[in-house]
C-alpha cells in the first residue's frame, strides 16, 4: 500500500456527469413518450372522424340502395324538384295522377344529391356523387383532383379512399367508395353503355376535422402540463437520489480510506509484508490462543548474512531490492492463513507459525534457507558466492503467567547460535 493507493481510496468521483446523463435520459424518455402520446391522440382524432364519416356514408348508402330497390321514387314536380333532364329517355319519367297531380321520377342519384345539397348543414358533413368526366351527366358533380385520383384507383381494384384534405382552407376527413352498376341501375344508366359490375362513379363524404383537432389540441395542452410536472418531479427525484449516492459514496470512501490507512499502518512500507507492530499484535493474540488450547507456537527469526557488507558493496537501492526479494520468499513460505511473515527490523524477518511443532518449524526453516539460495542473489562472502540467511527456531507451549517475549528470546538465542556456528544455517532453541 503506497501513497498512490491511498489517493485512489480517497478519491471522490463527481456525480455531475452521471447526473447530466440521467437528466438527459429522463428528458429524452419523457419527450419520446410525449411525442408518442401526441401521435396517438392525433390518430384517435382521425379514427373518430373516420368513424363519423363511415356512419354518414352508410346512411347515404342505405338511402341509395332503398331508392334503387324501388326503381326510383315519384315526387311532386316543382321548382325545387324539376323533372330530371338526364332521365328524359325514360318513358314514364313524368306521370299525372287521376286527381291531376304531376309527379316526376327521382332516381337514387337525384335523391341523394338533393339530400346532400339541402341538409348538409344539419350534419356538418359534405356529400357528393361524382363520376368520370366522360361519363358525367351533371357538370356540377365534376370530380376534383383528389376525387379523380380515387376514381382511377377504383378502376384498378381499390375498394376505398381515405385522406385528410383541405377544402376551402379547412381540413376535412374525406372518405370515398366506388359505385358499381347493378341491374337496377341500368334503368337510368343503360343508355350510357354500362354493364353490370362496372364502376360508374363514387360517393364521397367529407367530415370537418376542426372539432376533433380542437379537442386534440386541448388534450395535447393537458399532456404538456402533465409531462412538464413529471419532468420537474423527475429532476427533483434525480437530485435527491444524486445526493443520496454522493453521501453513500462519501461513506464508502471514508470506510475504504480507513481500511487503507489501517492496512498501511500494519504493513512494512518497503517490503509490503507485515511490520513489527502487526507482528507484536498477532504474537500476543496467538500466544493467548495457544495458552488456552495447549498447542505449540513456533517462531522463526531470520537474519540476512553480512547484509551491512551487501549495502556497502552494492548500495542501498540494491539492498532494498534484496530485502523485498527475501520478503517475497518468506511470504510464499507462510502457506496457511494463520501463518505470518513480518519484517522485524533492518535485515531481520520473522515467521510466526501457530500450532506447529519444533520438527515442522525446523523443516520449514531449512526450506526457507534453500529457497533464498535458489534466488542466486550475487554476493560473494567468506561462506558463499550468493546471498544466504541464518535462522533461529523457537517452539513453546505457553504456560499461565508467561509472556510472548519468552518465545522471541528463545528464537533469538537460536539465531545467535546459527550465526556463531558459521551462518547459512538453522538452529533451534
Amino acid at each position: 500500500m503506497d501513497d498512490k493507493e491511498i489517493r485512489r481510496a480517497s478519491t471522490i468521483h463527481s456525480d455531475l456527469p452521471w447526473l447530466i446523463v440521467a437528466v438527459l435520459i429522463w428528458t429524452a424518455a419523457l419527450a419520446g413518450l410525449l411525442m408518442w402520446e401526441i401521435s396517438r391522440e392525433h390518430q384517435q382524432s382521425i379514427a373518430m372522424a373516420s368513424k363519423e364519416a363511415q356512419a354518414y356514408f352508410n346512411k347515404d348508402k342505405a338511402i341509395r340502395l332503398w331508392a334503387t330497390s324501388h326503381g326510383g321514387v315519384y315526387v311532386p314536380a316543382d321548382e325545387r324538384t324539376p323533372p330530371n333532364p338526364r332521365l328524359a329517355h325514360i318513358p314514364e319519367r313524368d306521370i299525372t295522377t287521376p286527381s291531376g297531380r304531376k309527379l316526376t321520377l327521382m332516381n337514387p342519384a337525384y335523391i341523394l344529391r338533393q339530400m346532400m345539397h339541402d341538409y348538409s348543414q344539419l350534419y356538418g358533413e359534405k356529400g357528393k356523387i361524382t363520376s368520370f368526366p366522360d361519363k358525367l351527366l351533371n357538370p356540377d358533380n365534376m370530380p376534383d383532383a383528389w376525387e379523380l385520383a380515387a376514381l382511377n384507383a377504383f378502376r384498378q381494384g381499390a375498394s376505398e379512399a381515405r385522406d385528410i384534405v383541405n377544402i376551402d382552407g379547412a381540413p376535412y376527413f374525406r372518405l370515398m367508395q366506388p359505385l358499381f352498376i347493378e341491374q337496377g341501375c341500368l334503368k337510368c344508366h343503360g343508355f350510357q353503355g354500362y354493364k353490370v359490375g362496372e364502376v360508374r362513379g363514387a360517393v364521397g363524404i367529407s367530415v370537418p376535422m376542426a372539432p376533433y383537432l380542437e379537442t386534440e389540441q386541448q388534450t395535447i395542452y393537458g399532456l404538456y402540463v402533465i409531462f412538464a410536472v413529471l419532468w420537474v418531479i423527475g429532476l427533483l427525484a434525480l437530485g435527491i437520489f444524486s445526493r443520496f449516492i454522493a453521501h453513500r459514496e462519501a461513506v464508502e470512501i471514508h470506510i475504504r480510506l480507513n481500511r487503507a490507512l489501517k492496512k498501511l499502518s500494519s504493513m512494512d512500507g518497503l517490503t509490503g509484508i507485515a511490520n513489527r507492530r502487526t507482528f507484536d499484535a498477532v504474537l500476543e493474540r496467538e500466544w493467548q490462543r495457544a495458552r488456552r488450547s495447549g498447542k505449540p507456537l513456533s517462531l522463526i527469526m531470520i537474519d540476512i548474512d553480512f547484509f551491512k557488507q551487501f549495502n556497502d558493496r552494492y548500495g542501498h537501492q540494491q539492498g532494498d531490492d534484496c530485502l523485498k526479494q527475501v520478503a517475497q520468499v518468506l511470504t510464499a513460505m507462510s502457506r496457511r492463513a494463520a501463518d505470518l511473515a513480518a519484517r522485524y527490523g533492518g535485515e531481520e524477518f520473522v515467521l510466526l507459525l501457530p500450532e506447529t511443532e519444533l520438527k515442522q518449524a525446523m523443516r520449514l526453516a531449512e526450506e526457507c534457507r534453500s529457497r533464498i539460495i535458489e534466488q542466486q542473489i550475487t554476493f560473494k562472502t567468506e561462506i558463499s558466492d550468493v546471498l544466504t540467511i541464518s535462522l533461529g527456531v523457537g517452539t513453546l507451549v505457553p504456560e499461565q503467567g508467561t509472556a510472548p517475549a519468552v518465545l522471541i528470546e528463545t528464537a533469538d538465542k537460536a539465531l545467535y547460535r546459527a550465526k556463531g556456528n558459521g551462518r547459512n544455517r538453522a538452529e533451534s532453541g
